[in-house]
């Protein structure tokens, strides 16, 4: 057995301490999810989920990074704290769910567009249709979120 771990990648137009301090505020006020550690300097975020029915808890990691002037990078990383052969999509679920509050979060705060911010290439969001593709085949989210988000990405080219 190993432990079942997932990440993500997800490029945004704002500032690193801009999308830093936006997760602060999502998982600061999500009660599924304890903070464990959160590093200003090189933000980074460690969190924690706590057992469920479908699973034994997770540990969450957290990473913003300058993205070629143009934005912020976000990779979050979920890995089972127990020993799992599968974690039911559980992990992934999680880590699609910080992004779209992160993504509310930055579309819905306080929060300044990069200036220097350009759009996706299609390639990229054909690449991101494609995971959201997979997760509704997997279960993990509806055919309606698919949709939703579908239409986001498309918007975007």
């Amino acid at each position: 057995m190993s432990l079942s771990n997932d990440k993500s990648q997800m490029v945004v137009d704002f500032s690193p301490d801009d999308v830093y301090n936006a997760l602060l505020n999502v998982l600061q006020h999500d009660s599924a999810i304890k903070l464990s550690n959160a590093n200003e300097k090189s933000r980074t975020i460690n969190a924690k989920f706590g057992a469920n029915m479908w699973s034994w808890g997770e540990n969450i990691t957290i990473v913003v990074n300058p993205e070629n002037n143009v934005g912020s990078s976000v990779l979050i990383s979920s890995a089972s704290k127990m020993l799992a052969v599968t974690d039911w999509g559980k992990n992934a679920k999680n880590i699609t769910e910080i992004m779209q509050k992160l993504a509310l979060e930055l579309e819905n705060g306080d929060y300044e567009k990069s200036s220097n911010s350009i759009s996706n290439s299609q390639s990229d969001v054909f690449e991101q249709i494609k995971k959201l593709s997979e997760l509704k085949e997997s279960g993990i989210i509806e055919e309606e979120e698919f949709q939703t988000k579908k239409a986001e990405l498309l918007r975007k080219i």
